[in-house]
């Protein structure tokens, strides 16, 4: 299956060039994992 493109990631990395610790914060099963996986920040 092929993810969608997500405008956070791009605001996720550039918060983490900032900022030591991001919160992303929703309800349960949205896909706030994979989001990070996917920015590539979940190493």
């Amino acid at each position: 299956m092929e993810l969608v493109k997500r405008k956070l990631t791009a605001e996720i990395n550039e918060s983490l060039r900032h900022f030591p610790v991001v919160a992303l914060t929703g309800p349960r099963q949205c896909g706030k994992s994979t989001l990070v996986r996917y920015a590539g920040c979940g190493k």
